[in-house]
């Protein structure tokens, strides 16, 4: 093999490796799933429901998922103050997945219906997994 394609080989091979051990460049955000406790106390499991999966690998709940939910993202400043960044319908199943760079956030339900507010860090290349409990009046 001439020396030059030698060299080329070595370089996409650096670059490969480069890319996977430093993180990547791939797409980052917020992937979550909106779930709700329909006709139950508002805090704590519904004492007569068994935990059942939620979709999308969520685990077992005794909530329900919330779907066609608003969810609001709020960028977090270094400051502590907060703006609205993005604002998504979850679907059938109460995921919604945002595309968001690096950063501090905040997930909720959108009004009047809210939420407790989850408090996320999204890293670069990655997807940060979120459950946010809605249906709570404020």
């Amino acid at each position: 093999m001439p020396t030059h394609r030698r060299l080329g080989l070595v370089f996409v091979m650096a670059a490969l490796v480069c890319v996977s051990a430093c993180g990547g460049t791939g797409a980052s955000g917020i992937y979550g799933i909106a779930v709700t406790n329909h006709g139950g106390p508002l805090f704590g499991p519904h004492p007569s429901l068994t935990p059942s999966p939620l979709p999308g690998g969520f685990g077992l709940s005794h909530l329900e998922p919330d779907s066609h939910r608003g969810i609001v993202v709020r960028a977090v400043a270094g400051d502590g103050s907060v703006k609205v960044v993005a604002k998504v319908q979850a679907n059938a199943d109460g995921i919604f997945k945002v595309t968001l760079p690096p950063g501090r956030y905040q997930v909720l339900g959108a009004p009047p219906y809210s939420s407790d507010r989850k408090s996320v860090t999204v890293r670069a290349g990655a997807y940060t997994r979120v459950v946010v409990r809605t249906g709570v009046r404020h």
